[in-house]
C-alpha cells in the first residue's frame, strides 16, 4: 500500500488487538518504526535514514509505504535485533509517538499507531514495538 503525504502530516495505521486472558493489562511505549528513505538520487543509493525526534517539517512531500502484517512481522524482527531499536532514531527524520494501550479482560480494541515524517521521502513501517506493563 502506497499514499503521498505532506511532510509533517501523521501516517496513522489501524491496528486490532485481542486479550485473550482473563485480567488487565496495558501495553507501555506502543509505537511503530521503520525506515526514510531520502527523496533525492544520491540519496537513494545510501542506506536509509534512522529515524529520531521532531524536527520543523519542511514543505514538501513524502510516499509512505506499509506491507502486509506477515511482511512487516518478519522484517522486525530482523531488523528490531540487527539495528538496536533504541539507538537506531536519532536523525529525526520521523517522530513516532508512544501510546499507552489498556486491554480489559477478553477485549479486543482498535487502536491507531502514528508516524510523523520530517523530511521528504519514501517512508516504510516495519514494526511495532511495545512494552508489556511497564517492565
Amino acid at each position: 500500500l502506497q499514499r503521498t503525504v505532506a511532510v509533517g502530516a501523521e501516517v496513522f495505521v489501524e491496528l486490532e488487538l485481542s486479550n485473550p486472558m482473563r485480567v488487565k493489562f496495558e501495553l507501555v511505549h506502543a509505537r511503530l518504526g521503520g525506515d526514510l528513505h531520502e527523496a533525492s538520487a544520491a540519496a537513494a543509493r545510501e542506506p536509509p535514514v534512522p529515524l529520531g525526534k521532531v524536527e520543523p517539517p519542511e514543505p514538501s512531500e513524502v510516499s509512505t509505504d506499509i506491507g502486509t502484517v506477515d511482511d512487516v512481522a518478519t522484517e522486525a524482527s530482523e531488523d528490531l535485533f540487527a539495528s538496536g531499536a533504541a539507538t537506531s532514531e536519532s536523525s529525526g527524520a520521523v517522530d513516532f509517538p508512544e501510546q499507552t494501550i489498556t486491554l480489559e479482560p477478553l477485549e479486543t480494541k482498535r487502536v491507531h499507531l502514528s508516524a510523523i515524517p520530517r523530511r521528504e521521502g519514501l517512508l516504510t513501517i516495519r514494526r511495532v514495538t511495545w512494552d508489556f506493563s511497564d517492565q
